[in-house]
């Protein structure tokens, strides 16, 4: 697929998977993606979507957000409310400043990448790592970006 994502997917009310990867995307992720009820899935990985994470109104029941290897800018404050996500991949864009501490409230994250975002910047917060399964939580897999980024908590931390 060559183009940007149409608004109109936001009217779709039954909505559950929005599976979008590895096209040609451009554009950004509509804002008002993440109201339906039902969203579970957002995988945009590779393509060439710019703009910022969008703030999740109803994101309740947001399990996997797959933004990888995109064009995406900005902090990362949307991802404060995603308290049931089990899959959050990042990798390979531009986002910046800190990773809220507030994604240590999703219990179920079992993933999160962050790699390749080179203006990530801080420690990992102290209330991601206690998810870390080798704390009792699910988290298994941590991946975190450095120089500039601190994280003693992280399965893989890339230096470049």
């Amino acid at each position: 697929l060559i183009g940007v994502i149409p608004k109109e997917v936001t009217s779709l009310p039954f909505l559950s998977v929005l599976g979008l990867s590895d096209n040609t995307l451009s554009g950004i992720i509509p804002g008002d993606i993440g109201q339906h009820s039902r969203m579970q899935v957002i995988r945009v990985e590779n393509n060439e979507i710019t703009g910022t994470i969008p703030s999740f109104i109803d994101a309740n029941v947001l399990i996997r957000l797959v933004v990888a290897d995109n064009r995406m800018i900005g902090n990362l404050n949307a991802l404060s409310n995603l308290n049931n996500l089990r899959v959050l991949l990042l990798q390979g864009n531009d986002f910046t400043g800190t990773i809220p501490s507030a994604l240590g409230n999703s219990n179920d994250l079992a993933v999160a990448r962050f790699t390749r975002n080179p203006r990530l910047s801080g420690p990992m917060p102290n209330e991601v790592c206690a998810q870390r399964n080798t704390n009792g939580g699910a988290l298994s897999i941590l991946t975190a970006q450095c120089p500039g980024f601190d994280c003693a908590c992280c399965t893989n931390s890339i230096c470049n």
